[in-house]
């Protein structure tokens, strides 16, 4: 888990950028627009050259191709196929999954909030990352793994941790 949905996508971008070693992101410009923004901004802090356009350009290398799933206007389209080797992200409403087809991507973000969750003081909703097994190092914050304890019943436990911040 992460922050929200804006923190997620952008931390994706991030996991692309340094499973290929390509400093550009292609962000679709029909994501969320304030998702958009935050992550223009991790990749500004990071020096990464980015493009928001409605199709990738022919002519470039990206590390990534950031898509929404279904499009913030609603409008639900499959996400284009890889033209190179870049990671496809898609960001996903979790509510429509049971009802339609699952994006074909490498690395899939989202948030919470279709579930309902209320705001506790302000903050944000709470988002996730879920990625392929071969690219599960390069993900931010903690994995929980599914294990049994000494008296044979499931426990879950921290398995993976890129940082102390369970604390």
């Amino acid at each position: 888990s992460v922050y929200d949905g804006a923190t997620a996508c952008a931390e994706a971008c991030l996991m692309g950028v340094r499973i290929n070693k390509i400093k550009n992101v292609f962000i679709s410009d029909k994501l969320n627009p304030n998702y958009i923004e935050v992550i223009k901004t991790y990749l500004w802090a990071q020096n990464i050259k980015y493009t928001v356009s409605n199709s990738m350009p022919e002519n470039e290398e990206f590390a990534c191709a950031i898509y929404s799933y279904p499009e913030y206007s609603g409008e639900l389209k499959h996400l284009p196929d890889k033209k190179n080797k870049e990671i496809i992200i898609a960001y996903v409403d979790l509510s429509i999954l049971p009802v339609v087809e699952p994006p074909k991507a490498d690395i899939i973000t989202g948030d919470y909030q279709s579930f309902g969750l209320p705001l506790n003081f302000g903050g944000a909703y709470g988002g996730f990352i879920a990625t392929k097994d071969e690219y599960k190092r390069q993900l931010v914050g903690r994995i929980a793994g599914k294990t049994i304890n000494k008296e044979g019943k499931i426990s879950y436990v921290l398995t993976l941790q890129a940082r102390e911040q369970h604390i």
